[in-house]
């Protein structure tokens, strides 16, 4: 990573980053929660316990575990019904970190766009 000056990673800490809800979690080998952190409850997460397995509480974690790379990033997980987020899931020493960003504006969108081309073909054929 390029070394960014105070100024400009402030920035982007605050306009970008910031403006996207952040949250993170961070599980040991054995998938359970080691520590959490950032809006979790922006996405509805506000019953977690250290030690707890991930994968029965975050459902959007199901069938992703164990990771085959060290790193995989998904667009648009629908976390509860209607809030959408781009997560990324990527190894460390103790386990793996799950970080979620805020996707929510743009999968409603693209979904809605989605439906006129939809609506817009059957008129058609």
């Amino acid at each position: 990573m390029p070394d960014l000056p105070p100024p400009v990673q402030a920035y982007i800490s605050t306009y970008i980053i910031g403006a996207r809800m952040p949250a993170y979690l961070l599980m040991d080998g054995q998938y359970r929660l080691v520590d959490w952190g950032g809006d979790v409850a922006f996405y509805g997460l506000n019953t977690l316990s250290r030690g707890q397995a991930v994968v029965d509480p975050l459902v959007f974690l199901q069938g992703m575990l164990p990771l085959e790379e060290n790193h995989v990033s998904l667009r648009w997980i629908e976390i509860q019904p209607g809030c959408y987020a781009d997560m990324h899931v990527f190894a460390c020493d103790i386990g793996m970190w799950v970080l979620l960003l805020d996707a929510t504006a743009e999968a409603t969108r693209y979904g809605r766009m989605q439906q006129k081309v939809n609506d817009a073909t059957r008129v058609r054929t």
